[in-house]
């Protein structure tokens, strides 16, 4: 899965900065696992909604910034945001990581310029992002209007841009879940489960909310079913 995906230390939010102060010296991290931990804790913080859009925006700012990616070992920030960003946001569907990090930015009020200086792109590509995230369903809640760093409030969509067709998402994305349910079913009757299964631990997080989301929707077709 292929992803494209400022100066100052600041307030803290369960551990992660959130906020840099213009006047203070951006430093870089003091080690691999200081980077480690700052990154990843700030997408899981994203990913959970721990902190807001803007905060959101300003925490990979500044692990840009703070050269996180070069300590890290990453040819660019890109790359390294590509790689993270998988490991934290990736569902049982498979959803594209960027995708749903623009997904979440967007719905915390993040302007298409906003989201491409906090992933590191073109406001063109932030914008197909958005579009992308809208086509997979992830933006059902997207905000009318955001308002820019600049004080001005936009229109999140362009006059008479169409919504997709719900029907036609809805039976592509029960497909996938067919066919990954197949699949996790197999892991489990694997003869090596047992071995491998507190290293994907982690992914029960995942599942459960999964699990109750298709709870919610079997209960929505059963009572249109009659």
């Amino acid at each position: 899965m292929s992803m494209d995906l400022s100066d100052t230390a600041g307030d803290v939010h369960e551990g992660v900065i959130v906020e840099q102060r213009a006047s203070e010296e951006v430093v870089p991290y003091a080690s691999a696992d200081e980077a480690n931990r700052a990154l990843t804790d700030g997408l899981v913080a994203i990913r959970d909604g721990m902190i807001s859009a803007r905060q959101g925006q300003e925490l990979l700012e500044q692990a840009r910034a703070r050269k996180a990616w070069e300590i890290l070992g990453y040819d660019s920030w890109q790359a390294c945001l590509s790689d993270r960003a998988q490991g934290v946001f990736r569902t049982v569907w498979e959803l594209d990581a960027r995708t749903e990090l623009v997904a979440r930015l967007r719905k915390g009020n993040a302007t298409t310029r906003q989201i491409a200086k906090a992933l590191g792109t073109a406001p063109s590509t932030a914008s197909r992002d958005v579009v992308r995230a809208r086509e997979a369903g992830l933006l059902e809640n997207e905000p009318e209007r955001v308002e820019g760093a600049d004080g001005k409030v936009r229109d999140t969509r362009r006059p008479g841009e169409p919504r997709r067709d719900l029907s036609k998402t809805f039976r592509a994305a029960a497909e996938i879940v067919e066919t990954k349910v197949r699949t996790l079913g197999a892991c489990l009757e694997d003869d090596r489960w047992r071995s491998h299964r507190e290293g994907l631990a982690p992914y029960r997080h995942d599942l459960r909310r999964s699990y109750e989301t298709l709870g919610r929707l079997l209960a929505e077709l059963d009572e249109a079913a009659g």
